[in-house]
């Protein structure tokens, strides 16, 4: 099988030295080296012009997937320029043939390009028209005129008119302010909807929109719809926990979120569905993009964001970014002080062969992790098309880091009264890291082929100290002091090939291959648990195929995964082969897309794989008291996932439904360990669990107010009485979320959100509901490169984890936690001549370093 996919790869770039069609992007590049750039990259056509004709004409465009003469009309845009093809022969000639020019570029008050713009040169004696042009991707304009001074009339949808005398010459940024009407007291502005329909899944625009001032990138995805955070963890309703890129770089740390200012992002995707290109784990991605900027020289921001709360935390980062020309030099220095706080009830019940125990805990957890991060790196634009660069990045637990939980809990055997212990556990001398990371990335066009390359080298270390101590009237007093010590290594390399065939068909093809090993050694002094040394080595090659057509308003897309995966796991360095896997699968992925008149619908199907992570294979086990130990489980199985999803929108409503089908389903479970009167959790595979989801997104505009609301439905199919569990946990859960923004002059939003969950059953577990009222304020200053934000989470403490069951034939729990949520935090964020880097790395190995 591994051949034939390969050679399946080898035939797609076989056929790409005969496709006549061009891929390009130009920014800023002058007309007649575009159009011998165009001329180069095909051997039928030859470009004719008279380059003194064309030299105050720059190009940016972006051309997808064109024939030679559609790639030249691109070029020329709304130039007044023609362009004749005569057999192989094109010609291309300045229309307007006057010796000066009106040369010009327009943007927005940000500094952004305005596209599109009108511009009607009049004479200055009587406002006769003389001229006209417009506005490229770029903002410029270059419109030829015998005049030497003009009446310039620059016009735009949603942009004040400007009307000036200008000398005839180069007059260089023209800003153009926004045109909003105050109709019967209701602001009007034209608008279009936010989030729109894509044959992976959605698409928000950020920037331009309301999202663009919400603080900084992680709060940003807390409003787009299906996404829901939890303690700055992600994920999207009904896929789980996405991987998270930002320009085409893997998230490998959720903080590096608060690297970036929401008035950077450009959009965010959130692909639901992921194609063969993606890997097989790879159930949700996220894709954030950031604003391109012009320029050169140092630009930079600096954030400093505090959480005022029982636990309060505070982060600090500074960025710069030095520019000339195609080169970026960047680094990037982050601080963080992270306070954690929880208080939890609980009372449990445990069935042993002869007797049955409750008990009743009380636990206080604090932690406080200090941590720095840093991350240097540098970018080249060698030309418009082809770009590489690398980024090393470190991170450190640093030893001021504090952790505890201290815990009273009371025990009864068989209903009468056994005992009290009164346990102190103390982590503070744990560490983690340094961690190191190091991407290097390629991406450019040969002729129409458009490879990406990504490689990426990790090394992670953890190590959890263990110092507790029980002490007790009825029971024996007991010191456990446990080290866990975690090393793991990983590289991975990744190319994609992507090309066209005609305007409506596009292959890609591509291939990535992992090598991870992962140490783990466990020691307990004690004996009370069984020392382990575990070793697990793994590589994964894998390589994918896929195709997109065009047809009419439909669009097709298939894709087709091949995963060779050996994995071999090894105890105090002995093979163990009932432990060690070895699979080879392939995922299917189709999706169907149709889009008319604004209305747009989908179909999508995967085949996609979940392998257990590291820590849930491991032999290590933990001590939690002297009935409860927890670990891993070397003999887990990877869940296969077959999804089928359907999407539809109109306007300003989203609906989608989708049904999942999970084969060998991995959860948490407990049992009695060796005949003891002790229990243990760890994890497990049942047959199977389905869960159907559905979710609608309504997102109008009523003048100031702007809201986004979304109610999400899920119900998972789960016979639990063949497990032992003497109730069916089949409660579906209903979720609404309310997103209020409302807009004012001067710069000034506030916000009101609202979230609200029933209670509902999550394979073996019922959870209680939940809502959360939180309440913000922002102004923006120095023309929106200063901002402030104040946020009130929680107001009504009622975010809290009540009414939680855990149900086995062994073992029920019950618990109410009081988490450290309700807070106020503060957030002042600064940018100057800010330039983003151009880093188009993708990274390798992604998944893999999730499971890490």
């Amino acid at each position: 099988m591994k051949r034939y996919i390969l050679l399946l790869i080898a035939s797609f770039v076989v056929i790409s030295i005969h496709a006549q069609r061009i891929t390009r992007n130009f920014r800023e590049v002058p007309m007649s080296k575009a159009l011998k750039i165009i001329e180069a990259s095909t051997g039928k056509y030859k470009i004719n012009f008279i380059y003194n004709e064309l030299e105050d004409f720059t190009v940016t465009t972006s051309i997808d997937k064109k024939d030679i003469p559609d790639a030249v009309r691109d070029v020329i845009g709304f130039y007044p320029i023609k362009m004749t093809v005569d057999g192989d022969n094109i010609f291309v000639e300045c229309v307007q043939k006057e010796n000066t020019k009106l040369i010009g570029e327009v943007i927005d008050k940000t500094g952004q390009p305005i596209i599109y713009a009108n511009i009607s040169l009049l004479s200055a004696k009587d406002s006769t028209f003389i001229n006209g042009g417009v506005s490229n991707q770029a903002g410029k304009f270059v419109i030829p005129c015998g005049a030497k001074r003009v009446l310039a009339k620059m016009s735009c949808i949603g942009y004040k008119t400007i009307l000036r005398a200008f000398d005839v010459r180069d007059i260089g940024k023209i800003t153009m302010t926004e045109d909003m009407q105050v109709i019967k007291g209701v602001l009007v502005k034209g608008s279009r909807p936010a989030t729109r329909l894509t044959t992976e899944g959605y698409t928000t625009q950020v920037s331009g929109t309301l999202l663009a001032n919400v603080g900084d990138a992680q709060d940003v995805l807390k409003e787009i719809p299906r996404i829901h955070e939890n303690n700055d963890e992600y994920t999207v309703f009904g896929k789980g926990t996405p991987i998270i890129y930002i320009n085409g770089k893997k998230v490998t740390d959720n903080t590096d979120l608060k690297r970036i200012t929401s008035q950077e992002v450009k959009s965010v995707d959130v692909i639901t569905s992921p194609g063969a290109q993606y890997d097989a784990e790879a159930r949700s991605v996220i894709r954030i993009k950031t604003i391109r900027q012009q320029g050169n020289g140092l630009s930079g921001n600096f954030l400093t964001s505090g959480n005022l709360a029982k636990k309060s935390s505070i982060n600090q980062l500074i960025s710069l970014n030095w520019r000339h020309d195609g080169l970026d030099i960047f680094g990037t220095f982050y601080a963080m002080s992270r306070g954690w706080w929880m208080d939890q009830v609980a009372t449990s019940q445990k069935y042993f062969t002869k007797d049955k125990v409750d008990m009743i805990q009380a636990t206080n957890m604090r932690a406080r992790t200090n941590m720095v991060v840093g991350t240097w790196g540098f970018n080249y634009q060698l030309d418009d098309n082809n770009s590489l660069g690398v980024t090393y990045s470190v991170n450190k637990r640093l030893p001021s880091s504090t952790g505890s939980g201290s815990q009273n809990y009371t025990v009864y055997t068989n209903g009468t009264y056994t005992g009290a212990v009164k346990y102190y556990d103390d982590e503070s001398e744990s560490s983690d890291g340094p961690n190191h990371e190091l991407d290097a990335y390629y991406s450019g066009i040969v002729g129409p082929l458009h490879l990406d390359f990504n490689g990426t080298l990790c090394w992670k270390k953890s190590i959890t100290i263990q110092d507790a101590t029980e002490q007790s009237d009825e029971f024996d007093n007991r010191t456990i002091n446990a080290d866990a010590t975690n090393h793991n290594k990983m590289a991975a390399a990744k190319i994609v090939a992507t090309y066209p065939i005609g305007n409506k068909v596009s292959l890609n093809a591509g291939t990535e291959y992992t090598n991870t090993t992962s140490r783990s050694l466990y020691v307990n002094q004690q004996d009370f648990i069984t020392s382990s040394d575990d070793n697990i080595k793994e590589s994964n090659i894998a390589a994918f195929a896929g195709v997109d057509i065009q047809c009419g308003n439909y669009k097709f897309n298939g894709g087709l995964r091949y995963e060779h995966v050996k994995s071999d796991y090894y105890s105090y360095n002995v093979f163990q082969n009932d432990a060690s896997r070895k699979y080879d699968n392939l995922f299917p992925s189709l999706s169907i897309a149709y889009s008319d008149k604004g209305l747009n619908a989908s179909l999508n199907f995967t085949e996609k794989t979940q392998r257990p992570d590291y820590y849930q294979l491991s032999g290590f086990i933990r001590y939690d008291d002297r009935y409860t130990y927890e670990g891993g489980n070397p003999l887990l199985r990877p869940m296969k996932i077959y999804n089928i999803e359907w999407n539809l929108q109109y306007s300003w409503l989203t609906l989608s439904a989708d049904y999942t089908y999970n084969k060998d389903q991995v959860v948490y479970s407990t049992s009695i360990y060796k005949n003891s009167d002790i229990i243990i959790s760890s994890y497990s595979n049942i047959n199977h669990l389905q869960n159907l989801n559905f979710s609608a997104t309504a997102s109008p505009v009523f003048g100031l107010w702007h809201p986004v609301i979304e109610m999400d439905f899920l119900k998972q199919f789960l016979d639990t009485r063949q497990y032992g569990i003497d109730l069916t946990l089949q409660k579906p859960q209903w979720n609404l979320s309310i997103h209020n923004r409302f807009v004012f002059k001067h710069d000034w939003i506030a916000e009101c959100d609202y979230e609200y969950s029933t209670s509902y059953d999550e394979q073996f577990n019922r959870k209680g509901k939940y809502s959360e009222l939180d309440l913000g304020i922002t102004k923006l200053f120095l023309n929106k490169k200063l901002m402030t934000r104040l946020e009130v989470t929680d107001i009504l403490n009622t975010n809290k984890d009540r009414g939680f069951n855990y149900y086995s034939s062994c073992f029920n729990f019950q618990k109410n936690v009081h988490p450290n949520d309700r807070g106020i935090r503060l957030t002042i964020s600064y940018s100057f001549n800010y330039a983003r880097s151009k880093y188009k790395g993708t990274g390798a190995g992604n998944e893999e370093k999730k499971r890490l």
